[in-house]
């Protein structure tokens, strides 16, 4: 896998834009969730306890697709679109793929970048990524070892809807 900014392969018009890159995608409720980060960062383990926490509170969870994802800007959103090739195949290191349920596509709400060196309290410039010209919310974790935090984070609250470090609302 590829770091988050490694080259992508790129197309589109001027209506539309599309990249497919080196991430992993899952769906919490109707958010989606891109995970970036090199190979070996921890991208589908943090993927897999996400979607196992989702399911522990009685969240719709489903991976989009490991490793490769085709991200497409529509209508001011980015959809993440799983790689039918690949599509319901999750990586479990040491051991090999699985196959587990999938959503096709999911609209991100949320960029994790998985092998970033933390700072306590981050900058707030930190807080959004640029995808496709669409601002995104983002955070950091430390790889898979850091996942409780994030996994925290996106569970504060118990409602249908949270409202993210950011300001926005995010239905989950």
């Amino acid at each position: 896998m590829m770091a988050a900014g490694d080259a992508v392969i790129s197309e589109g018009t001027a209506d539309t834009k599309a990249v497919t890159v080196h991430a992993t995608a899952v769906v919490i409720g109707e958010t989606g969730v891109l995970i970036r980060g090199r190979s070996g960062s921890g991208k589908s383990t943090l993927a897999r306890q996400i979607l196992e926490c989702g399911r522990r509170e009685g969240r719709f969870a489903r991976l989009v697709c490991d490793d490769r994802i085709r991200l497409v800007h529509c209508h001011g959103r980015i959809v993440a679109h799983a790689l039918p090739s690949i599509a319901g195949l999750l990586e479990v290191r040491g051991t090999g793929l699985a196959k587990v349920p999938f959503q096709r596509a999911a609209v991100i709400g949320l960029v994790v970048d998985s092998d970033l060196t933390l700072e306590r309290m981050p900058d707030s410039g930190d807080r959004t990524v640029d995808i496709l010209g669409v601002q995104l919310p983002r955070i950091a974790v430390g790889g898979a070892t850091d996942a409780s935090g994030l996994i925290f984070w996106l569970f504060a609250q118990r409602e249908s809807e949270w409202c993210d470090i950011y300001g926005h609302i995010m239905s989950i």
